[in-house]
């Protein structure tokens, strides 16, 4: 066990937040009490409380420079980069455009986050805190609704592309 910790360590450059974080989702979901609907409504929260972490603590950041003139695609990215300078999400963590969407893309095998490939949950769907995180901290960043998280039945849809998670959202305005 300690062997194979030790390669997802290095293969991930984890350090312990992230262990902490994944294994406490896994951990929940291993008494059965979290689904994904639970893990998006507590990482609603968390979005906008690391946007106003950020504002706190980076004093003469203002709401993204020029948030309402900038691209959908410019914003996303603008606010991608700081949310992975908080988070260190991954070393893979891509925004574009597919369409009429945007697109966030993140490698799974370097993702530093997922409840199964750091806190080794067993399950067979998701439960990827990012979907509703990321999409609540591009709005409150821009303090203006720039995306929304594509759903299927409800909930955020996340696809598996290979390696790469997939989330989907719709540009707003």
């Amino acid at each position: 066990m300690r062997e194979d910790m030790k390669r997802n360590i290095e293969a991930r450059d984890l350090g312990p937040e992230q262990i902490f974080s994944a294994s406490l989702i896994a951990g929940l979901n291993s008494f059965g009490i979290l689904n994904q609907a639970v893990v998006c409504s507590a990482t609603r929260q968390i979005g906008k409380d690391l946007a106003e972490y950020y504002f706190a603590c980076n004093p003469l950041a203002e709401v993204m420079p020029n948030a309402r003139g900038m691209s959908t695609i410019d914003a996303c990215r603008k606010a991608i980069d700081v949310l992975q300078s908080l988070l260190r999400i991954s070393e893979e963590i891509e925004c574009g455009e597919d369409g009429n969407s945007v697109v966030v893309r993140v490698r799974a095998s370097r993702c530093r986050y997922c409840p199964k490939g750091v806190g080794r949950a067993e399950l067979k769907g998701t439960l990827c805190p990012f979907p509703t995180l990321i999409e609540t901290f591009v709005n409150t960043l821009s303090n203006r609704t720039v995306i929304t998280v594509f759903k299927e039945d409800s909930m955020p849809l996340l696809k598996k592309d290979g390696d790469w998670c997939m989330i989907r959202y719709t540009p707003s305005g």
